[in-house]
């Protein structure tokens, strides 16, 4: 971690490895926090800089060391590199915002049910059609379509192409 070895690491207070400890004081009240409590400390997302000024971002746990009279004597941390997988939730978020916006911006009424024949997603122009009452996320698309076969000149001959396409 840090772009250092971990011969360079271990054993050392985390401001000797690193200058941004020194720097930010929130890195020090968590240790006291830990050492004072003597209660672990999950911290879900903290960023760090690599001693090249890079951004790391951490999912840190931080632990009392006791002795064998239960004295606490130290701390040890267990940091895990979280980077790729914000970078990858972040592709994530904006794959998902272009997908609703080019399903929104259709022409067509549009419902996408998963294999268990829940709704996972309706755009705009769907619940125009259909109404409000067809349109319920998690439900079981294939009952709320039939429902609304109702609405049709012909509901026998949509909820045949309904099961055809859900087959």
């Amino acid at each position: 971690s840090y772009g250092l070895p971990l011969s360079l690491i271990l054993g050392h207070r985390p401001e000797e490895v690193n200058d941004a400890f020194t720097e930010d004081g929130h890195f020090k009240n968590d240790a006291i926090e830990v050492m004072e409590s003597g209660v672990d400390k999950l911290i879900p997302e903290e960023q760090v800089y690599n001693t090249d000024g890079s951004v790391k971002w951490l999912r840190t746990l931080k632990k009392p060391i006791r002795n064998s009279d239960g004295e606490i004597v130290g701390l040890m941390g267990i940091s895990t590199d979280i980077t790729g997988m914000r970078e990858y939730q972040r592709e994530l978020k904006e794959s998902l915002s272009l997908l609703e916006a080019t399903v929104d911006s259709t022409a067509d009424g549009l419902l996408v049910v998963d294999n268990d024949k829940r709704i996972v997603l309706v755009n705009a122009k769907f619940t125009e059609i259909w109404g409000e009452s067809v349109v319920t996320m998690g439900e079981d698309g294939y009952k709320r379509l039939t429902k609304a076969a109702d609405q049709l000149n012909d509901p026998a001959s949509f909820v045949s192409q309904v099961e055809k396409i859900m087959a």
